[in-house]
């Protein structure tokens, strides 16, 4: 008789324990295959939820730029005072922008400022995408309308005085340049001012009254243009510019063979030197005017010694060299050009908002 294992096949029960081991292997592998498919899918969701967001977030800083940039636009173009809840669509690149002016504020003197709120929503356009924007951003800017008029009291209306010395070559015109029917004083000053030999007008000179008198004559309000209630386009010397440009300059000035336009603001003393100072405008001198060049002109208006409405001491004009030529010219044209230039709209400082309500 022999015996079951004698044969070397494996035992029953042995065949059956490796055939369940070999069972498992499957299901193992199908969920390792499953679990990295789930984390490869779980990267590319992120990945694509990464570029969705950087491609949104470039969107939005894309509005903000259009938004901003349009806003920019309208306060740099505004030529006349708008009414409220006016509106404009300005195209830029990269989109446009819907910009609204809202009246806030409205001062019961109509030649104050009138302040406004300043709405630009700038809106992404891709044209290969459609018309419906790709991002909508919105920002604000309070600013004051600034108003700009003047009065022409003279040709030169001299604050401080005037002193013409012994032998002045002066003219003082208030006749208009610009048209025949049009004439002003030729000279303005407080009582005790001297009157230039050569002087034409109507009235050719009007000396009377005290400084403060022909102070309140001008109508300029110099201190609060001294405190920063004027915006000006520069505040430094840069002439030659025929655009009518506002100069503020501060302090004593000399200037040597400048010829320019527009509104030029000097806080001290201009001297004029060198062989020329041209000017087609309006000037307006803190302290006094003193003309070394070889000739001085100026066509439009010249009013001078407004430190006096500070409280300061201010010595009167001289006109003393008799080489020196002088020629101070009536010019509504020049003085019209120089208003409309410098009235627009100046932003308050601290008021710039992002992410307005567009409501």
């Amino acid at each position: 008789m022999t015996s079951q294992h004698s044969t070397g096949a494996p035992p029953r029960r042995v065949l059956s324990r490796l055939r369940r081991r070999d069972g498992i292997a499957l299901p193992l592998t199908i969920f390792a295959v499953a679990i990295v498919t789930l984390m490869l899918s779980t990267v590319m969701v992120r990945v694509r939820t990464d570029l969705a967001l950087a491609v949104s977030s470039s969107d939005v800083t894309e509005g903000l730029i259009i938004a901003q940039n349009g806003l920019r636009t309208y306060l740099a173009s505004a030529t006349e005072r708008p009414a409220d809840g006016d509106s404009i669509r300005i195209n830029v690149q990269g989109g446009y922008a819907m910009v609204v002016a809202r009246l806030v504020q409205r001062p019961t003197d109509t030649l104050d400022n009138w302040r406004f709120v300043i709405r630009s929503t700038g809106y992404v356009i891709k044209p290969d995408e459609g018309s419906d924007p790709r991002a909508i951003r919105t920002v604000a800017q309070f600013a004051d309308w600034q108003h700009a008029a003047i009065y022409t009291a003279a040709a030169l209306t001299a604050i401080n005085g005037v002193d013409f010395g012994d032998e002045p070559q002066i003219v003082v015109d208030g006749y208009d340049n610009c048209s025949i029917e049009k004439k002003v004083a030729g000279l303005r000053a407080p009582a005790g001012s001297e009157t230039p030999d050569s002087t034409n007008g109507a009235p050719p000179t009007k000396i009377q009254g005290s400084w403060s008198d022909v102070a309140a004559e001008t109508r300029v309000d110099w201190p609060a243009i001294v405190s920063g209630a004027f915006e000006a386009d520069y505040e430094t010397a840069i002439f030659n510019d025929t655009t009518y440009s506002s100069y503020y300059l501060e302090g004593n000035v000399y200037l040597e063979n400048v010829s320019g336009n527009g509104l030029l603001i000097v806080t001290g003393e201009l001297d004029t030197e060198g062989s020329y100072f041209f000017w087609d405008g309006i000037v307006l001198v803190g302290g006094m005017f003193d003309p070394d060049a070889d000739s001085s002109v100026i066509r439009g208006m010249l009013v001078s010694g407004l430190n006096k409405t500070l409280g300061q001491s201010v010595e009167p004009n001289e006109f003393y060299e008799s080489g020196d030529k002088v020629y101070l010219s009536y010019g509504s044209c020049d003085i019209d050009q120089t208003v409309d230039a410098v009235g627009g709209f100046v932003p308050m400082e601290n008021t710039w908002m992002d992410n307005w309500a567009t409501n």
